[in-house]
C-alpha cells in the first residue's frame, strides 16, 4: 500500500490531480480543492489515503501534473 496525503492549505483547486488521476484524486465539493476518493481515505481523512501499488503510476502522474508540490506520495 503506498501512503498519500494532500496538504489541502496549500492546494489551489485548479483540479490537475483529479483531471490525470479521478482513480485516487477528486474535488471536494464543499471547497472545490484535491481530496483523496473516500474509498481510500484513512479514517475518513479527505486529505490522507491509501492505495494499491497497482494505482501508483497514476497516483504518481496525478501528484507531478500539480502545478504546486502538495501531494506526497510514500
Amino acid at each position: 500500500m503506498m501512503k498519500i496525503t494532500i496538504d489541502r492549505n496549500g492546494c489551489i483547486g485548479c483540479g490537475a490531480c483529479w483531471a490525470i488521476c479521478p482513480e485516487v484524486y477528486e474535488p471536494n465539493a464543499d471547497d472545490a480543492k484535491s481530496r483523496i476518493v473516500e474509498k481510500f481515505q484513512v479514517s475518513g481523512n479527505c486529505a490522507e489515503g491509501q492505495v494499491e501499488e497497482k494505482l501508483a503510476e497514476c497516483a504518481h502522474r496525478g501528484a507531478d501534473g500539480y502545478p504546486v508540490q502538495v501531494i506526497s506520495i510514500e
